[in-house]
């Protein structure tokens, strides 16, 4: 991941709105959407990870029926990733550290649970770390 620094940003409030609507959709921040713009502004590669998380999101909603999908659906989008060498190598690359990985993990499964409309049954038990990249997860339904 590139060397990061902190700045202060101010801008108006309807452009926050619309950046975290947008990004909502894909497990996006405010930032992701602020390095996403900045970049295509400058002609530069995109340094956020909003093409991962776009490319995850599409694949989710065009394998998965929001009105019907396992519990463990959760599970099974870390399993493609895990399974899948390009989208495990894009993945790789903004979960280098522990941190990152914690961050990156959360901010799946919220992606998983916003583009199946899914609320929230349960938490698993702790899975075996020699077969999965993530410790639990979040156990799904479809939301009534």
């Amino acid at each position: 991941m590139a060397q990061l620094i902190s700045k202060t940003i101010r801008f108006p409030k309807e452009l926050h709105d619309a950046l975290h609507s947008e990004g909502e959709k894909f497990g996006a921040t405010v930032n992701d959407m602020v390095v996403l713009a900045v970049s295509k502004f400058l002609g530069m590669p995109d340094q956020s990870a909003y093409d991962f998380f776009s490319a995850l999101r599409e694949w989710v909603v065009q394998t998965y029926d929001s009105n019907g999908f396992p519990e463990d659906v959760t599970l099974q989008v870390f399993h493609h990733i895990r399974d899948t060498p390009d989208v495990l190598a894009a993945y790789k690359r903004f979960a280098q550290t522990q941190e990152e990985k914690e961050v990156l993990h959360r901010r799946i499964g919220k992606l998983v649970k916003n583009a199946l409309g899914a609320a929230v049954k349960g938490v698993s038990a702790p899975l075996d770390p020699a077969e999965h990249i993530i410790k639990t997860y979040s156990q799904l339904v479809p939301r009534k």
